[in-house]
């Protein structure tokens, strides 16, 4: 376990040639060697601050949005209605490439909205 700097997630925290680092993608490293820095170190033991490479594995976004899902570490994960009371269910939830929930039925009101802004500004331009 970590017991030095952490952020405020739990993360430790070190500081190399002026950089910060988190100290699971350099234990990461240290024992895989050098990966693509857009991959994400995905702890098994669901600790983060520790630094075992043996409870590490590297995985892409997806994979460690799934694994935060799978392990219901995802706040809004358990809400049953958006903001404006629309139902998530399966029919009305859109999940975006980056693994997060958004109510289908406010993002076609932003969609709606946004091109009626965009139409409304592209008059004012015409005259």
């Amino acid at each position: 376990m970590w017991t030095g700097a952490k952020i405020k997630d739990g993360y430790g925290r070190i500081m190399i040639n002026k950089k910060s680092v988190l100290v699971h993608r350099y234990s990461a490293e240290a024992y895989f060697g050098p990966f693509d820095p857009d991959l994400c170190v995905l702890h098994s033991c669901d600790v983060p601050n520790c630094v075992n490479p043996l409870h590490l594995r590297l995985g892409d976004r997806k994979d460690n949005m799934a694994d935060a899902i799978a392990r219901n570490r995802i706040p809004n994960q358990q809400k049953v209605s958006c903001l404006r009371g629309h139902a998530l269910d399966e029919d009305n939830v859109y999940v975006t490439p980056k693994g997060h929930r958004q109510c289908k039925q406010c993002r076609n009101i932003r969609t709606i909205a946004y091109r009626e802004r965009k139409k409304a500004s592209h008059g004012i331009h015409a005259r």
